[in-house]
C-alpha cells in the first residue's frame, strides 16, 4: 500500500515536471496543486469506499474551503520568511516582529475556524465510520504528500527528522 502510494505521487511528480517545466510559476503552481488535490481525493476516495455521490459532495466541501485556508497559508508562509528575515538582522524590529506575530497568530486561528466549519460539513456528508477513517487515514496521506514535495524540491533527498515538512 505504501508502494503503491509512494510510486503514485512520484509518478505524478515526474509526468508533472515535464510539460510544466516550460510554463510561467503561478500557471506550475495550480498545476501542482491540482495534481495534488486529485491525489488526495483519489485515496480518500479509495481509503474511505466512497461511491461516486458522496465522493462528488465530498470534493464540493473541499472546493469550497481550499481557496480561503490556502490564501491563509501563503499569507503566513510570507509572514514567516519575513519573521526569520527580521531574526537574522543585527537589530530585528520589535514592532515588525510584534506585527508579524499576530499576522501569524490570526491567520492560523482564522485557517482552524475554516477546517473546523469544513470537519461539520463532512460529517454531514459521510458517515460516522467514514468520518473515523477520515481522521485516521488523512494524516498519513498529507505526510506521504509532504515527503514527496520535500523530495522533488531538494532533488530527491529525503527528510530527515530535523526537517520541517510545512
Amino acid at each position: 500500500m505504501k508502494r503503491t502510494l509512494t510510486t503514485m505521487i512520484l509518478a505524478g511528480a515526474l509526468a508533472l515536471s515535464l510539460p510544466a517545466a516550460a510554463q510561467p510559476d503561478g500557471q506550475k503552481r495550480a498545476q501542482v496543486r491540482q495534481r495534488i488535490t486529485e491525489f488526495a481525493m483519489q485515496q480518500i476516495t479509495q481509503q474511505l469506499a466512497l461511491d461516486a455521490p458522496t465522493a462528488q459532495r465530498f470534493r464540493q466541501v473541499a472546493e469550497k474551503y481550499e481557496p480561503q485556508i490556502a490564501g491563509l497559508h501563503r499569507e503566513v508562509g510570507m509572514a514567516m520568511k519575513e519573521l526569520k528575515a527580521q531574526l537574522a538582522a543585527l537589530k530585528p524590529d520589535e514592532a515588525k516582529l510584534s506585527q508579524l506575530a499576530d499576522t501569524i497568530f490570526n491567520d492560523r486561528a482564522k485557517v482552524q475556524a475554516l477546517e473546523a466549519q469544513r470537519t461539520a460539513e463532512n460529517r454531514r456528508v459521510l458517515t460516522p465510520v467514514q468520518i473515523a477513517k477520515l481522521i485516521v487515514v488523512w494524516p498519513k496521506i498529507n505526510h506521504q504528500i509532504k515527503v514527496e514535495i520535500w523530495q522533488a524540491v531538494h532533488g530527491g533527498q529525503a527528510p530527515t527528522a530535523a526537517d520541517d515538512l510545512e
